[in-house]
């Protein structure tokens, strides 16, 4: 069913010369275009592999379907299908799924309205019954019409070899109408259009090199370029004729029946088809065979009958359907159906596809435009326009319009027929707009900012709204919720909406937990509102340190970081922003080290991408010591807080927070804390700074008695002794009285330094007393057993070097038990210094002790050669041997040997050398011979070869 077209022999591909039944239109925006495609080439390559083209990329109303390699500039293009729109040299289209070699797919784009949609489904061996093998691949967005100058299939005549296509390609149609996924499964099983009950324009089923002719309803003719062959690689189809008469299934039923509007019919099930025809009967009597039949007045009251027929070569079977009564003609009128009161859209940019649907009476229309109006119903704020794309048919209309940002909204639809307004509806009592979304996850705090538990007494703006559980809902007076809900509008300019889904007593462990009704409902209410959200407000955290459930500051950070990314999985919005809202203090049964590792843990997670951190450690608490109070101080405050930090974060790319503390030094009982600010640029007060816990080594408290601002990034503390550690706002319920806040706009405490802050050690260590040192001629051993080491903490190792440009080296666990380290390989007779010195655990080291001993010298060997011989190369001794005298030694190597001390003796202090001794030649033949030396000490040496005589 496919043919193979291979790159290396450029150019081979199927054309057509430029006909009218080429274009793509624009309207009707109804179309379809399938290929199958089995992925048998190179898959690797610069550039795409082009299948179906009008004409070159890049120029006006060009279609281009191309298949992008390994190579594509993108991870989300590689091994996918492409296409490419007039103007545009980049895809509008990329399909959702790699291909790989050995892949064999139907694939389907598609468009309705200016909707493009890509599905595929695998060639199937077995007839399908549903479309469930159809998998969705894509969508995108077209308006204008493509009309290209002729049609190319395999690659286009004008392309490169690089460019042209690798793979095998068949059943190319293109079809003035839309498949169903069950239609594009039969499809893919081998079913030929016309079994269907359709018609394609143009249709190349391409069943071998040689079979590429027109099999579509208009007079194209394909000619074919280059040695295309049969594919190895050809969809196994499932599906062959049968001889059996078509099986049907029910009965076909008749859509509308009205005078002057056209009747359609949804056909009853058949296999085995080869193709379907249909009789249309009014009171009995044909009158007409066409797909769709139009009632004339004198039909009115009759009884309409359409009589499904399905045909193969074995033969015909029909069914009728149930008889219609035809109405007659009714007056034009158009209706809005009731929408969803109260609600806001999550825009997308600044516009949000919003669903419209209604009815309509009389002539059909051609289209439906909308209407937007101002709250009081008679204001328009957006004038009429077309619902794109929206879908008309007996009697009933709907279309998903993109709404501009703004509201609230009323609205109403007119029908018409080309130009002429055939009807109005009335204005739409549903207020609703198009803005941003928050939603709000966690326990407590964020459960009771929408209700009077956090103040009373507020008035909402007139574009805020709520959703829970219960639906969209207006504001009333009650909950902090409605200032955030205020603050994000007027910093966005656009309808807000607050999404409620806090739980009281929830746990973080709960709001991770898959399973658990925290998550799911609060999924589900995301998806109610459409899926796409502005950001996310978190509170929790209390209720896993009231119930011991903290292990430790990493994990909880790394809970909060589980639950963050499954939100941003689940709304697939990666860099969704994300608000912490700090744990307040809690003065009822928290325990202390929970508390800071919760606090700290919101810290450390605050400082993520897209993720901002909001303290409450000041604020007021209620009487219950676990939430804050109503008044002025307490939630409303923490709602104002959030609206200047998120607010500036989501809308401005301004993260704004406290200052933070970055170090601490203590001189004796003197201490400076570093801050550094990030959100103002100094803080108060200037005196009388609270929240500051000092502790000894023990971890008893010491008294601090003052604490002052000593500049914009220090504060000074004096303490009654020195101490080891530092806190700030420790605690589930520290003692905040005057805490530091910033000088910006808006007053941010300083961020809390739960876990302690140990004093900077910036005394080093000291080491006294004297090295000691044994020598060799070639190594030196230095020892520290006599030196004394302190430091106000602790020392930790010694390090030690040689030379005085030498690297210190840490001694070894070793080393440190022998307290000595020996340096080798020295030269003999040489000084060398040597410096030991000790390092604390700060990294502070102390001043060093020094040595320079000196290497012992080299010993005197005297060695004394007492014979010589001659032997053969095998080691055989000569028979002359006696009458080798003694010579001399000579030509010595190298000269750190001394003069020779008497005939055969020479003194050596070390290493090797080149001995010579003269042979004469009237003793031996000439030839090769071995020299052997003997010492006294019997040591014999083998000599290199020599040459007698020759």
């Amino acid at each position: 069913m496919t043919v193979k077209f291979n790159r290396a022999l450029a150019n081979t591909y199927f054309s057509a010369p430029d006909h009218t039944g080429l274009t793509i239109p624009a309207s009707p925006t109804t179309w379809a275009l399938g290929i199958v495609v089995c992925f048998d080439g190179l898959t690797t390559g610069d550039n795409p592999q082009y299948l179906v083209s009008t004409k070159s990329t890049g120029q006006a109303g060009a279609f281009n379907l191309a298949y992008l390699t390994d190579s594509a500039a993108t991870a989300a293009q590689r091994n996918r299908l492409a296409m490419y729109f007039n103007t545009l040299s980049t895809p509008t289209l990329v399909t959702a799924n790699d291909n790989r070699a050995g892949d064999k797919w139907l694939f389907v784009f598609q468009q309705t309205g200016t909707t493009i949609t890509v599905r595929r489904c695998p060639i199937l061996a077995v007839m399908p019954t549903d479309g469930s093998a159809v998998v969705a691949d894509g969508t995108a967005e077209r308006n204008a019409a493509l009309d290209g100058s002729g049609l190319w299939l395999g690659a286009r005549a004008n392309l490169t070899a690089d460019r042209m296509c690798d793979q095998s390609i068949g059943r190319v149609f293109f079809m003035a109408d839309t498949l169903s996924d069950l239609e594009v499964a039969k499809l893919a099983h081998g079913m030929e259009i016309t079994d269907l009950g359709k018609a394609a324009l143009w249709y190349a089923r391409l069943d071998n090199a040689d079979d590429f002719s027109n099999r579509g309803s208009l007079p194209i003719a394909f000619t074919k370029n280059g040695p295309i062959t049969t594919s190895e690689a050809q969809p196994a189809f499932g599906y062959s004729a049968s001889v059996a008469k078509p099986v049907m299934s029910g009965a076909p039923a008749i859509v509308g029946g009205q005078v002057g509007q056209a009747a359609s019919y949804t056909p009853a099930g058949a296999s085995n088809s080869a193709g379907r025809t249909q009789e249309w009967y009014v009171a009995g009597v044909l009158v007409s065979s066409a797909s769709t039949y139009t009632p004339a007045a004198g039909d009115a009251g009759q009884d309409l009958v359409v009589r499904q027929i399905e045909a193969n070569a074995a033969g015909s079977v029909s069914a009728d359907s149930a008889p219609v009564a035809i109405a007659a003609v009714a007056t034009d009128s158009v209706d809005l159906a009731a929408s969803i009161a109260e609600r806001i859209y999550q825009r997308i940019g600044t516009s949000a596809a919003v669903p419209f649907e209604g009815a309509y009476a009389g002539t059909k229309p051609t289209s439906i435009e909308y209407q937007l109006y101002a709250e009081d119903g008679v204001t328009v704020v957006r004038p009429w326009g077309v619902i794109a794309g929206a879908t008309i048919a007996n009697g009933v209309w709907s279309g998903l319009p993109s709404v501009p940002q703004g509201g609230m909204y009323r609205r109403a639809v007119r029908s018409k027929n080309g130009s002429i307004v055939l009807a109005t509806s009335a204005v739409g009592a549903e207020l609703f707009g198009v803005g941003d979304l928050f939603a709000y996850a966690g326990s407590s705090s964020a459960e009771k900012r929408f209700d009077s538990t956090s103040g009373t007494g507020f008035v909402a703006a007139a574009n805020v709204r709520k959703y829970s559980s219960a639906g969209w809902a207006k504001f009333g007076t009650n909950g902090c919720g409605i200032i955030e809900a205020n603050g994000f509008a007027q910093k966005a300019g656009v309808p807000v909406g607050l999404i409620d889904y806090g739980y009281g007593g929830s746990t973080l462990a709960q709001w991770i937990t898959l399973t658990h009704a925290r998550w799911t409902n609060f999924r589900n209410a995301i998806n109610a509102v459409g899926g796409k959200i502005a950001g996310v407000l978190i509170f929790v955290g209390s209720n896993d340190a009231a119930d011991n459930l903290v292990v430790s500051r990493a994990q909880h950070a790394a809970n909060l970081r589980t639950l963050i990314s499954r939100i941003r999985a689940h709304t697939e919005q990666p860099d969704l922003p994300m608000l912490i809202s700090g744990f307040n203090r809690r003065t009822s049964s928290t325990a202390d080290a929970q508390a800071n590792f919760v606090r700290m843990a919101e810290n450390d997670v605050g400082n993520d991408e897209d993720v901002c951190h909001v303290q409450t450690l000041d604020l007021l608490l209620s009487g219950d010591g676990v939430h804050l109070s109503t008044a002025a101080a307490g939630f409303p405050a923490s709602a104002n807080r959030n609206v200047a930090v998120f607010g500036a974060f989501v809308y401005d790319g301004v993260y704004r927070r406290g200052p933070a503390i970055v170090g601490m030094t203590i001189d004796g009982t003197a201490g400076t804390v570093q801050l550094v600010h990030r959100n103002g640029s100094d803080f108060t007060p200037v005196a009388g700074i609270t929240g500051f816990v000092a502790t000894d080594a023990q971890g008893a408290a010491i008294e601090i008695t003052a604490a002052v601002r000593v500049d914009a990034t220090r504060i000074g503390l004096t303490f009654a002794s020195a101490p080891a550690a530092l806190t700030y706002l420790a605690g589930a319920a520290p003692a905040v009285g005057t805490p530091v806040f910033d000088n910006g706009a808006t007053l941010l405490p300083m961020h809390a330094q739960a876990e302690p802050l140990a004093a900077a050690d910036t005394t080093a260590p000291t080491f006294q007393g004297e090295l000691a040192a044994s020598v060799t001629a070639d190594s030196i051993t230095v020892s520290w057993a006599g030196a004394i080491s302190a430091d106000n903490v602790a020392v930790v190792r010694r390090e030690y070097r040689i030379g005085a440009a030498g690297q210190y080296v840490a001694a070894t666990a070793a080393e440190e038990g022998s307290k000595s380290h020996t340096f080798t390989n020295l030269a003999a007779g040489t000084a060398y210094q040597i410096d030991v010195r000790c390092v604390d655990s700060s990294g502070n080291v102390s001043a060093a002790l020094r040595i320079v001993p000196t290497t012992s010298a080299a010993p005197v060997v005297e060695v004394n050669y007492v014979r010589c011989m001659l032997a053969s190369r095998d080691g055989t001794p000569h028979l002359n041997l006696a009458s080798v005298d003694w010579a001399l030694f000579r030509n010595l190597s190298p000269a750190s040997f001394g003069a020779p001390l008497a005939q055969g003796k020479y003194s050596m202090v070390s290493g090797s050398a080149v001995f010579e001794i003269t042979v004469p030649a009237a003793v031996v033949p000439a030839g090769e011979y071995m020299l052997i030396l003997a010492e006294s000490n019997g040591t014999m040496t083998l000599a290199s070869p020599i040459a007698v005589g020759q």
